[in-house]
């Protein structure tokens, strides 16, 4: 697969070869040189959103560098999942120590 900025280039040397060719073939023609210079102005703008284009996929993919890839997801969602059981395992061994914690809270509040 080409990079933009390849197919740019490749784009906007086809317009200049093209321009020229009709240059010559038609130099003495003041008609020919507007749409020579019409052709030219064309290509230098379609090379400079082809280049800031370029600029744009190269941004997101060096952003792209850094998310994890599938893999890294799943060991990540199943890591959360084992912690999510250990929490409900803390949370039901707690239970009691809550109750006592209640109870002696009563007692403490019933002598005084």
């Amino acid at each position: 697969m080409m990079e933009i900025g390849s197919l740019a280039q490749i784009g906007s040397l086809a317009i200049a070869a093209l321009a020229l060719v009709i240059s010559v073939l038609g130099a003495s023609r003041k008609g020919w040189e507007e749409r020579i210079k019409v052709v030219a102005e064309a290509a230098a703008e379609a090379t400079d959103q082809a280049g800031a284009l370029a600029d744009r996929v190269t941004r997101l993919e060096r952003d792209m560098e850094h998310l994890p890839d599938n893999e890294t997801a799943h060991r990540m969602e199943m890591a959360i999942v084992r912690l999510e059981g250990r929490l409900e395992t803390m949370d039901e061994r707690l239970k009691p120590v809550a109750s006592i914690a209640t109870r002696m809270q009563e007692i403490l509040m019933e002598k005084n």
